[in-house]
């Protein structure tokens, strides 16, 4: 603070006190926001949609011989 004929004005100190205040503000405020926004996409990424077509089809018959087919043949350990 500075005193000028007996009267205290504000300096430069104080606005630095208000600008740190205003910017710790804002920067919650956006953290909290992305953090928010970010975990709603998340959720929505791995819920699945019940009116949604998987594009994937899965082949369970040939996977199946593919094991039976494996399971047949001698293991040759060294």
């Amino acid at each position: 603070m500075i005193k000028t004929q007996g009267k205290i004005k504000p300096g430069f100190d104080r606005w630095l006190l208000i600008a740190s205040i205003v910017l710790s503000i804002l920067m919650m405020a956006a953290a909290v926001s992305s953090i928010v926004f970010l975990s709603n996409s998340l959720l929505k990424a791995f819920i699945p949609r019940e009116d949604s077509k998987s594009d994937l089809k899965f082949d369970l018959e040939g996977y199946e011989q593919i094991l039976k087919d494996l399971n047949r043949t001698p293991a040759t350990a060294p």
